[in-house]
This record gives structure tokens, sequence and C-alpha cells, in this order.
């Protein structure tokens, strides 16, 4: 039974499209480049210049034989079970904050650069044009790195300005008038509030947590195939987590970076990583739970609905399917300055590579999952994850 689930999956990886790196339109590059056969993308000092996606198109077969041992959407017994995990709270208990933090950001950033985050932030929420910095490297890197991971809908409203850093004070350039400012910030915060306030419950874990919204992500959330196209041909600039979050379709670099700004919204430590397949880029997000790290890798739940095969992975398994030699975290900025040696080798959660999400109970600490047998019978099956 193992040997076929486990060639299900391997189906299921190489039939699941390609997915690059993240896009941005300022500088420094906000994509890390890798060493390896495909196109490089490489530190620019003006514009990004991407890594294009390359897809591997889903074929009928393979489309089948990953669906069996789920139907691909939530069938009504799953749909009974996962009420245990959305039983209503008295009235929303989450709040946005606009300054999200997370350890990889502590520990890859630095407190000044964070500093100096919160200080543009700070302004341009108080409609400023100025703010304090310590120096123009501090505030291109800012530019190009933070507004996408840490805070998406202002990736739309500032860019990056003309005007040189002096005596410490940096100044913001706005894309569009204070009005509209004003209005997309509230607009994103509703929705970021009303995706966390519906999938989450103020008591869980960091694991539930994730667990949770990695099942949202596969039912309201759709891959952006026209926008993959457009990426291997240099015309998607437009892509960000903004934009997914908004119109509820992307590309990997911006699932991953939804991804993970939602946990850091909740207060899990999350990052994302990139790395490169035999002749393509993909980016995923990368956690920090229980003080382990892992890998998820959402855009899978999104292509393939409750699929566990994708969800808090060791170093090895997300070597079945990406080079380990060119795992990147977070961006270029730790392939030019650095960063921790992150190990993820925790194997907890190996059980459920092979099987679907069914439920969790939080007071149990239980993880509910099925896979099939070789007659095509569903098994069900559970995992403790107590501590995480």
């Amino acid at each position: 039974m193992k040997k076929k689930l486990l060639a299900v999956l391997l189906c299921v990886s190489l039939l699941i499209p390609c997915l690059g790196g993240c896009s941005s339109a300022v500088k420094p590059d906000d994509t890390a480049s890798v060493d390896s056969s495909s196109e490089e993308t490489g530190h620019s000092s003006s514009e990004a210049d991407e890594t294009s996606e390359t897809e591997a198109s889903h074929s009928e077969d393979g489309a089948e034989e990953s669906s069996e041992p789920s139907s691909g959407a939530a069938s009504e017994e799953q749909a009974e079970q996962s009420t245990e995990n959305e039983d209503e709270t008295e009235g929303p208990w989450f709040t946005f904050e606009p300054k999200v933090t997370s350890v990889y950001m502590e520990e890859i950033f630095g407190e000044e650069m964070i500093r100096t985050w919160y200080n543009l932030v700070d302004a341009a929420l108080a409609g400023e044009d100025t703010f304090e910095c310590p120096d123009q490297w501090t505030y291109d890197w800012i530019m190009g790195q933070f507004p996408d991971r840490y805070f998406p809908v202002l990736k739309v409203l500032i860019t990056q300005s003309a005007e040189p850093v002096e005596n410490g004070v940096a100044h913001i350039a706005y894309t569009t008038s204070r009005e509209e400012f004003e209005e997309k910030v509230a607009e994103f915060e509703r929705i970021v509030e009303n995706i966390i306030n519906e999938t989450m419950r103020p008591e869980y874990t960091d694991l539930e947590k994730a667990l949770s919204l990695y099942s949202y992500f596969s039912y309201y959330y759709s891959y952006d195939y026209e926008t993959l196209n457009l990426d291997l041909v240099g015309e998607d600039d437009y892509t960000c987590a903004y934009r997914f979050l908004t119109q509820g379709t992307g590309i990997c670099r911006e699932i991953a970076n939804a991804y993970s700004y939602l946990l850091m919204e909740v207060g899990v430590d999350a990052t994302t990583m990139s790395g490169e397949r035999t002749d393509m880029n993909h980016q995923w997000s990368y956690v920090r739970i229980n003080g382990h790290n892992f890998h998820i890798d959402p855009t899978y739940a999104v292509d393939y609905p409750d699929n566990l095969a994708f969800f808090m992975m060791t170093d090895d398994q997300r070597a079945e399917d990406v080079f380990p030699e060119t795992f990147v975290v977070t961006s270029n900025f730790t392939q030019e300055y650095g960063a921790p040696d992150y190990i993820a080798d925790d194997d907890t959660f190996a059980p459920i590579w092979q099987g679907w999400f069914d439920s969790f109970d939080h007071d149990t600490s239980t993880l509910r999952y099925h896979t099939s047998n070789d007659a095509g019978e569903l098994v069900y099956h559970e995992l403790n994850y107590s501590g995480y």
C-alpha cells in the first residue's frame, strides 16, 4: 500500500505546475539567484530580474490517479468532520496588526532594519512623506524586500523615492491619493481579519493555525495559469501577495508570501524559501513550530485540496522534488549577507504525508486524516501532535 501511495504522490509532484520566485519592481532585487542549469536571477541595482516559472502540464491520467484517495473537493463527510475545527467564538477575536515579525525576520535582517521598517509603516499610515532611516543601503533593501512580505497592501501603495537618504531621513513616494490609500488599507485589514477570524480560534496552537490556514487555502484560492504563462515571457511584474489575497488567485511566490504573512499576523514564526527543480524555480513557506523548522508548500494545497504530502516537511522530504543545495531562505539577501544554518529534521509528521486532511481536535491534540488501501477503500488514521 505504501509503495502505491508513494507512487501516487510522486506522480502528483511531477504533474503539478512549476512555480517561480517572487517578483519585485524595486531594488535591491527580491529574488534569490540559484546555481543550476536553468536561467539564473541575479542581484540588480535597479529593477528585479525574475526567474521565469516553468510548467509541467497535468495529464488526464495523472489527475485521476492523484484524486484516488480524495475527490479533490470536500465531501459531505469531510465537511461535517471539519466543523470540529470551526466552532464559533463570541464575535471576532483577532484584530489586524500592521507591524508583524518572526524569528527569521530578526535573525536575517537584524534589529536596525526591522526598526527602520516599522518607522516606514508608522509614517505611511500617518500620511507622512519621510521617516527615520540610517542610510541608503538600508532604505534600498527595505523597499525591495519588506512590503510584499510584511504588509502586502503597501506593495501597491508606495514605491521607492528618487530622493536620496540624507541625514538619517528617507522619503516615501506614494502611488495613489491619500483617500485611496486609506480605503485600500482598510479593505486589506478587513480581508485579513475575516480570513483569520473564520479559520482560527484564539486558543489554537501554532500547528493548528498553520493547518487551518493550509486547508482554507485549498478551498478558497486557485492557481493562476494565465499569470504563469505571462511569467514565462517576463510579463508578470504585477504579481504580489496583495493581488493573491484580494483576487483569490496567484502563482507560487504570491501564495507562499501570503501564507507566511498571515501566519505572522497570528504570531507564528514564518518566512519563505525558494529552490530549484530540474529546470524550474519554486517558492514555498518555512515555519518554526515547537522549536523546529518545517517546510510547508501551500501552492500544492491550492491544486490538491487537503493533500498533506507537502505539510510540515523535513529537508529530506522537500529534497525529493527540490534540489537541497539550491535552498535559499527568505530572499537573495541571505545569499549576499548570510543566514543561520537552518535545518528541518523533525519527522513527527511523516505519517501524514501519505494522507488527506479530515479534521483535528484541539482538546486532545489529535489530527485525523485518511489514506486509501489497494482496494481503493478509505482508511482513517489519527496522529497526536501534543506540543505543536
